[in-house]
């Protein structure tokens, strides 16, 4: 057998080996993308309205849209914004109890996420939210605050800062989801851009907790949040249409008010070389890098953060 056949044969089975595993790749993808959105609808069951009487916190009718939120203290507001899937839970499971109670300090669920409306032909994005924050101090004829944002809930609150500057004092940006290159991008963020790896993404926790179901108020909060119609087409509207970054790049030149900035140097999400990229932009900006500290800032460093707060927005007559 000449050395061209063999190498001939030798190709042709490589090319039937890739064929082989890319078909059963494709299979795989089909039938966890099946079974993911069997799993959604299975899981997402309940409407908004059931919840109206057994959650804590207020409901607020914004615009025709309801919007769930806590808040406790007399004086300024303070309106804290939530990171991507989360809700007023993220602060009452951290920081909220340990905030001072000299100003009025309101935690509001977005849009999509929480027990705040969903909407099918909703684009939700950046704007979408900012626009929220607008409609609802309006409703609540706040005139001007500080805003306090987490992760996608800084974003939120950097756009809001820019386009409605005279409502903004004071803002803080803790762990804030901000521009990425390619290189920054962590590789279980990518999965949601593949069609039906968000699905499996957004399912697996609820799936696996469903298991395991263990007995405690968080746990419960998640499984009710989870089970409301349209939550994970929010949340997957968000990722795989691709966030209005170009807009919030431009958004940071636009802010007016003093600023503090609170990143995790161990950040795997929102990596600190991506912050550092865009303190420079923000007019006035102080940056405080925390070491041995991750993505869950409020919660790995609370006292830190709250300290950090107090002596921004609680202590001093602003």
């Amino acid at each position: 057998m000449s050395e061209n056949r063999i190498l001939r044969k030798m190709v042709q089975r490589i090319v039937k080996a890739g064929l082989i595993f890319l078909t059963l790749l494709l299979l795989l993808h089909i039938v966890l993308y099946l079974v993911s959105n069997h799993a959604i609808q299975k899981i997402e069951t309940r409407k908004l309205e059931d919840f109206l009487t057994e959650i804590p916190g207020k409901w607020m009718d914004v615009k025709g849209e309801r919007v769930h939120f806590i808040e406790k203290g007399k004086g300024k507001p303070v309106i804290f914004l939530h990171g991507f899937a989360g809700s007023t839970d993220n602060w009452e499971q951290t920081i909220f109890s340990d905030l001072p109670e000299n100003r009025r300090t309101i935690c509001i669920d977005l849009f999509g996420m929480g027990f705040s409306e969903r909407r099918e032909d909703w684009h939700y994005d950046f704007p979408l939210w900012a626009e929220q924050v607008n409609n609802t101090m309006n409703s609540m004829g706040i005139s001007e605050a500080s805003v306090v944002g987490f992760s996608l809930g800084g974003s939120v609150a950097a756009v809001f800062a820019a386009r409605h500057p005279e409502m903004v004092d004071r803002l803080v940006l803790i762990s804030s989801l901000s521009p990425m290159d390619p290189t920054d991008l962590p590789i279980r963020s990518m999965i949601y851009y593949i069609p039906g790896g968000g699905e499996i993404m957004l399912t697996l926790p609820s799936v696996i907790l469903s298991y395991l179901s263990p007995e405690d108020r968080q746990y419960d909060r998640y499984r009710q949040i989870n089970s409301i119609i349209g939550t994970r087409q929010a949340l997957l509207t968000f990722m795989q249409e691709i966030p209005d970054f170009a807009g919030l790049s431009s958004s940071y030149s636009g802010i007016r008010s003093e600023t503090l900035l609170i990143h995790g140097e161990q950040d795997k999400v929102i990596p600190i070389s991506a912050i550092k990229r865009i303190v420079t932009g923000i007019p006035s900006c102080r940056a405080i890098y925390l070491k041995d500290v991750g993505h869950w800032v409020i919660g790995e460093d609370r006292k830190k953060v709250v300290d950090e707060l107090s002596a921004f927005l609680y202590e001093k007559a602003i």
